[in-house]
C-alpha cells in the first residue's frame, strides 16, 4: 500500500480553492433570477408642477428587507417602469438636477402586481425630500387578471384545521369550491372548481411554486404539499383572466420565502389528541377511539455570513424551514362478528336448521359443539388478533354488531 502526503504549499492551494469556489457559489446565488408569473412591477410616470414630462430622471427601488436596489430612467415621456420585482416592501425615490428628491415609502408588492407610482417633481435642491406616504390603488388598471392574495401574515393569523397544506386558505378565495378537506394530506392532489368553471381533473386551473408547475403528470391536478406555511411568503389565486404566461384560465402561485439582513426564527407545534374529543353514540360503553395529532416545525432566516470570508448583508440571504406531521386516528366501524360462544366452538343455537359435522368422520358433532382439543392453537391466535369481540347483542342474524376502532398512522 503506497501512501501519498501532499506538499503543505499544495494543501493550502487546494483549501484556498475550495473557498473560493465556495464564494463564487454564494455570489451567483446571491440574487437569483425571479421566475415568471411570482413577481411584480412598479411603474408610473414623471412629471413637474405644471404637468410636463421630465425625461432623464433617476428613479432608485429598494426592497427594505434586503436593501436590493433596482434603478431605472424615465423616458422622454416621462414614463419609467421597472419588472420582475420579488413581493415584498419597497421605496421609490426619484432624483433629477433642479428638483426636489421625491421619495414614497411603505409600498406593498404583491404577486402578478403592477404598482403605479406617478412622481410630481418641483423646482429646488435635491436636498430637500417631498415624501409620500399614500398607498398604491387598490383596484389595478393595469391587468385584467382578478385574484386574491393571502400574504405571511395572513397565513400564521388565520385559524385553520391542520397545517399540511394551503387548501383552507385557496378556499378564502372568491369563486373557489370543492377545494377539499383542511386536515388531511392530499396524497392525489386537488381539483377546485374555480369560477364558472366545473371541478375538472384534467386541467382548468394551474399550481406553481416560485414559477415552477406542480401538478401531477397524467391527472393534472395540484399538488397542495407545499413547502411549510412558515416559509410561504404569499400566494395568490388568480380566479379570472390569468395571464398567458400561466396556459390556464385559472392560476393558485405560490411564493416562498426569503431571508433578509435581519435574523428571524420561530418554533411551532399544533397537538390535538383524544382526551377533548367525543365519539359517537353508537360506541356504547367503549372508550374514546385513538387519536394524536401532532405538526410541528421551525424556521430560520437571515443574511449568509461567513466570518473572516464573506458577508453577504444586502447581497445573499438564506431561508430554512422544517415541519413534521404524524397522525393517529381511529374510526368507528358496524360490522356483525361472531357471538362468544361461536369463538369457543357452541353452535348449539342453531339447530336445528344448521348443523355441523365432524369432517373426519361424517357424524354431527354432539350438541352442535366443537371439543377445544380440535381447535388449532395459531388459528385462535389469528381469531383474537383480528376479529374483534361483540359490544352490542340483539342486532344482525346469530351473530352480534361490533363497533370497533380501526386505528391508522401516518408522518411526514
Amino acid at each position: 500500500m503506497a501512501r501519498f502526503i501532499l506538499p503543505k504549499l499544495l494543501r493550502q492551494s487546494m483549501s484556498s480553492a475550495v473557498i473560493a469556489l465556495l464564494l463564487v457559489a454564494i455570489l451567483l446565488t446571491g440574487r437569483s433570477t425571479p421566475a415568471q408569473g411570482t413577481t411584480g412591477s412598479i411603474t408610473g410616470t414623471v412629471t413637474d408642477a405644471s404637468g410636463a414630462a421630465v425625461p432623464g430622471a433617476t428613479v432608485t427601488i429598494t426592497q427594505m428587507s434586503t436593501n436590493d436596489v433596482h434603478t431605472s430612467t424615465s423616458s422622454d415621456s416621462g414614463f419609467y417602469t421597472v419588472p420582475q420585482l420579488p413581493p415584498g416592501n419597497y421605496r421609490v425615490s426619484v432624483e433629477k438636477g433642479g428638483f426636489n428628491r421625491f421619495e414614497q415609502s411603505d409600498i406593498t408588492l404583491v404577486i402578478n402586481q403592477t404598482a403605479q407610482i406617478n412622481a410630481q417633481l418641483r423646482v429646488g435642491s435635491a436636498q430637500e425630500v417631498v415624501s409620500v406616504t399614500s398607498a398604491s390603488p387598490i383596484i389595478q388598471t393595469d391587468t385584467s387578471s382578478v385574484g386574491l392574495v393571502i400574504d405571511s401574515q395572513t397565513i400564521q393569523e388565520t385559524p385553520l384545521n391542520g397545517h399540511t397544506s394551503l387548501i383552507g386558505l385557496i378556499a378564502l378565495a372568491p369563486g373557489v369550491q370543492a377545494a377539499g378537506t383542511q386536515d388531511q394530506v392530499p396524497v392525489f392532489g386537488i381539483t377546485p372548481a374555480i369560477g364558472t368553471g366545473g371541478r375538472n381533473s384534467y386541467g382548468g386551473v394551474g399550481f406553481s411554486l416560485d414559477g415552477v408547475q406542480t401538478k401531477s403528470g397524467t391527472l393534472q391536478r395540484g399538488l397542495a404539499e407545499t413547502a411549510s406555511l412558515d416559509a410561504i411568503g404569499e400566494f395568490k389565486t388568480l380566479t379570472t383572466g390569468a395571464p398567458a404566461e400561466f396556459n390556464q384560465p385559472a392560476e393558485i402561485v405560490v411564493v416562498t420565502q426569503s431571508g433578509g439582513n435581519a435574523l428571524h426564527g420561530g418554533v411551532f407545534e399544533f397537538n390535538r389528541g383524544r382526551g377533548t374529543s367525543a365519539k359517537q353514540y353508537f360506541a356504547g360503553a367503549l372508550s374514546r377511539p385513538p387519536y394524536q395529532r401532532n405538526e410541528y416545525g421551525a424556521n430560520f432566516s437571515g443574511p449568509v455570513v461567513l466570518p473572516h470570508l464573506y458577508d453577504g448583508r444586502n447581497k445573499s440571504f438564506f431561508f430554512f424551514a422544517y415541519e413534521g406531521f404524524h397522525l393517529t386516528q381511529s374510526s368507528l366501524v358496524s360490522s356483525q362478528q361472531p357471538t362468544t360462544a361461536f369463538r369457543s366452538g357452541d353452535f348449539s343455537s342453531l339447530l336445528p336448521t344448521t348443523v355441523i359435522r365432524d369432517p373426519q368422520i361424517g357424524l354431527p358433532f354432539t350438541g352442535n359443539i366443537i371439543p377445544q382439543g380440535r381447535f388449532n392453537a395459531v388459528d385462535q391466535q389469528l381469531q383474537n388478533l383480528l376479529i374483534p369481540l361483540p359490544t352490542t347483542t340483539g342486532t344482525g342474524t346469530p351473530a352480534t354488531t361490533c363497533f370497533a376502532g380501526l386505528v391508522t398512522k401516518a408522518g411526514i
